[in-house]
């Protein structure tokens, strides 16, 4: 993907969701960090960081349209590099981690109640 390609399919996706299932709480993940891709252009000549920024983008516009019921979790400080130990894959603690921080998250998305990741 492009960055304005991964923004545009994100936005048509979310937007395909919210046809269906306006009132239904969507907590969106960015990427989270993969060392190696971060600042290494892809064959468009996207970096992790520029497709993470476009996602993260994408949902704070469509939240500022007004969809309440869509969250943001900034995936970059999700996982620690040191719990990456293929650098793409988190390993147990990884998971732990994640599961800390989206765990109430998800919990509070699902009960109507706004939290801020």
């Amino acid at each position: 993907f492009s960055s304005e390609l991964f923004a545009a399919s994100l936005h048509a996706f979310l937007e395909i969701v919210r046809q269906g299932h306006p009132d239904t709480p969507i907590v969106a993940i960015s990427p989270i960090l993969r060392s190696d891709a971060e600042n290494t252009p892809n064959l468009l000549g996207a970096r992790l960081s520029d497709l993470r920024e476009a996602f993260e983008s994408t949902v704070k516009e469509r939240q500022k349209e007004g969809d309440a019921r869509l969250q943001l979790v900034p995936g970059r400080d999700l996982v620690a590099e040191e719990c990456l130990p293929d650098g793409i894959h988190p390993d147990d603690e990884g998971h732990a981690g994640m599961a800390r921080v989206l765990g109430p998250i998800l919990e509070a998305a699902l009960d109507g109640r706004e939290t801020h990741a």
